[in-house]
C-alpha cells in the first residue's frame, strides 16, 4: 500500500479476505486506493480452484479499475465537501436576510412617519426627498425578501400547505401583496376575474401572492406606460392567472433562460431595471410546488403576457368544461 501498487499473492494459506471454509482460494491480487494523496483502502479479486498466473491484461484491468475506484472516491469526497458548503451558505444567507430585515422595516416604518409629517410638516422639496428613500428601501427590503426566499427553497424548506379559499378572498389577497409595489406614474395596474366559481379554490394563499407580486413586480418594472392587467379565469378544474403588461417586451432567444437563478435578459453593469434575476425562479419553483406550470408570450416592443395555470385548484368544476369563465373588470 506504500508502494500503491498491485500486489498478487497465489499462497492459498493466507487469504486476502474472509471466506466460507468450503470455498478453495486460488490466486488474489490487491488494487491499492489512493485518494488526495493517501490511501484509502483497497479492492482484492482472485480466483477459486487451482492458482494460476495473473495475465499482463488482466493487471492492466486491475490497475485501471482501482484508477477509477480512486477517481471516484475523490469525487465523492468532493461531494460530501460542497453539499456541506451549500447548507452553510444558505444557513448564512438565511441569517443575514433576517437580521438585515428587521432594521430596514425600522427604517421603512420611520420613513412613513416623515411622509405623513408625524414629525412636523415637511415641505414639498422634503416630500420628493422622503418618497425616494421610501422607494429605495422597499426595493432593497424586496430583494432580501426574494433572496431569504430562494434559500428556503435551495433547503427544500418552502412546502406547499393547501387549503380551500373563495374566489373574493384569494382576489383580495392577491391585491393585497402587490398593492405596495412602486410603479411608474403612467402605468395602471388593473383586474379582471369571475364572479362566482362552480366551487372554492383549493392552493396555498400565500404562494400564489408570492407568485402574482413577483409578476407583477417584473411587469412595473418593464413597463413605462399603458397598463399591467392581472387576470383570473377558471378552464375546466384550472385556474389561470395572467399577468399582461405592455412594457417592452422579451426577445425569443431570451425566453429559455428568464426562469433560471439569477438570469436576467440585461445582464450588463449598465442596464436600466435593477434585481438580481431571482423573481422570476421564485415564480417557477412557487408554482411547480402547487403543482402548476408557468409560461410567458411576448412581443419586443409590445408587452409580455405570463400565464400561470393550476391544474385541480378549482373544486366542483365539470372536467370535461374546456371554456373560460366569463371575466369582468374588477
Amino acid at each position: 500500500m506504500s508502494r500503491r501498487e498491485v500486489i498478487f499473492w497465489d499462497d492459498a494459506s493466507r487469504p486476502a479476505f474472509p471466506i466460507p471454509v468450503d470455498v478453495r482460494v486460488g490466486s488474489w491480487l490487491a488494487i491499492p486506493l489512493n485518494r488526495a494523496g493517501w490511501v484509502a483502502g483497497f479492492l482484492v479479486a482472485g480466483t477459486t480452484g487451482a492458482r494460476r498466473a495473473f495475465t499482463r491484461r488482466q493487471v492492466r484491468l486491475a490497475e485501471g479499475i482501482g484508477n477509477h475506484a480512486s477517481t471516484a472516491l475523490q469525487n465523492a469526497g468532493l461531494v460530501s465537501r460542497l453539499e456541506q458548503a451549500d447548507r452553510l451558505k444558505s444557513e448564512f444567507v438565511s441569517a443575514m436576510s433576517h437580521e438585515l430585515r428587521t432594521p430596514l422595516n425600522v427604517i421603512i416604518g420611520y420613513t412613513e412617519m416623515l411622509r405623513d409629517g408625524a414629525v412636523g410638516p415637511v415641505t414639498t422639496q422634503q416630500l420628493d426627498v422622503i418618497e425616494r428613500l421610501d422607494a429605495r428601501g422597499r426595493e432593497l427590503l424586496e430583494l432580501i425578501e426574494q433572496t431569504l426566499h430562494a434559500a428556503r427553497i435551495e433547503a427544500g424548506r418552502d412546502v406547499a400547505e393547501l387549503q380551500s379559499i373563495r374566489l373574493g378572498d384569494l382576489v383580495g389577497a392577491l391585491q393585497t401583496s402587490t398593492s405596495g409595489l412602486p410603479r411608474p406614474p403612467g402605468v395602471t395596474v388593473e383586474w379582471e376575474h369571475p364572479e362566482a366559481l362552480p366551487g372554492p379554490i383549493r392552493t396555498d394563499k400565500a404562494k400564489l401572492a408570492l407568485v402574482v407580486r413577483n409578476l407583477v413586480s417584473n411587469a412595473l418594472k418593464f413597463t413605462s406606460e399603458g397598463r399591467v392587467l392581472v387576470r383570473l379565469a377558471a378552464r375546466g378544474d384550472a385556474l389561470v392567472v395572467e399577468v399582461h403588461d405592455t412594457g417592452i417586451g422579451i426577445g425569443a432567444e431570451h425566453l429559455p433562460i428568464i426562469f433560471d437563478m439569477f438570469r436576467q435578459v440585461d445582464g450588463s453593469m449598465t442596464r436600466r431595471h435593477g434585481g438580481v434575476g431571482l423573481g422570476l425562479y421564485i415564480v417557477k419553483q412557487f408554482t411547480a410546488r402547487l403543482g402548476g406550470t408557468v409560461d410567458v408570450t411576448s412581443t419586443p416592443g409590445r408587452g409580455s403576457t405570463f400565464r400561470v395555470v393550476l391544474p385541480g385548484a378549482v373544486r366542483g368544476a365539470a372536467d370535461d368544461e374546456k371554456r373560460p369563465v366569463e371575466i369582468r373588470a374588477a
